[in-house]
């Protein structure tokens, strides 16, 4: 049986659910922390970032200054999240990088992913239609659902991606392109 993207998020809210905190890697003295967070071993967290767990943040990422993560996020090895960037409730795969002034909510972004400046996944929707590739399209038993990114994409800077957007591995976008689940 094939798993749907979205029940990666349910199983990464389960998961998480369970986590207690722990400080392993280096995270500046101005970094507000509010619940239950790991940050591993090598991994590094800026001045002025902002994490609400439950959150975990894996060996060798980076979160920039003023980056702000809630619950419900995993940060992976080797990912960078940029400088102001917002990610609630979502995946970041291993070596992914989400730059500056970002938006990611409920999303899962593939390994090696870089999603360029102003990027906004909305997570929104009401009774809206979301398909796996090969799938029929089907009604979403989740109030949201942000995009699900594949390995190696790359987003132009301001690019807008809907609820329940699919981006293959290695697909592209311009900058200011907007991309809906049916692209």
């Amino acid at each position: 049986m094939a798993i749907r993207p979205w029940e990666l998020l349910e199983a990464n809210e389960q998961a998480l659910a369970d986590i207690d905190g722990r400080i392993d890697g280096a995270v500046h003295e101005s970094v507000s922390i509010d619940g239950p967070v790991v940050v591993e071993s090598g991994a590094t967290v800026e001045a002025g970032a902002s994490i609400r767990g439950p959150t975990l943040i894996e060996q060798d990422a980076t979160v920039r200054s003023n980056a702000h993560i809630r619950g419900g996020t995993v940060i992976g090895e080797g990912a960078s999240i940029g400088r102001a960037v917002e990610i609630e409730n979502s995946l970041i795969i291993d070596g992914a990088n989400v730059q500056t002034l970002a938006y990611v909510g409920d999303s899962i972004v593939g390994p090696e992913a870089t999603l360029g400046p102003g990027t906004v996944t909305t997570n929104h929707h009401e009774d809206a239609e979301v398909q796996s590739p090969g799938d029929a399209p089907e009604t979403l038993d989740r109030d949201q659902l942000g995009a699900v990114i594949g390995p190696g994409v790359e987003t132009g800077n301001d690019t807008t991606l809907k609820p329940g957007a699919v981006l293959a591995a290695e697909a592209q976008t311009g900058a200011g392109e907007t991309v809906t689940p049916k692209r």
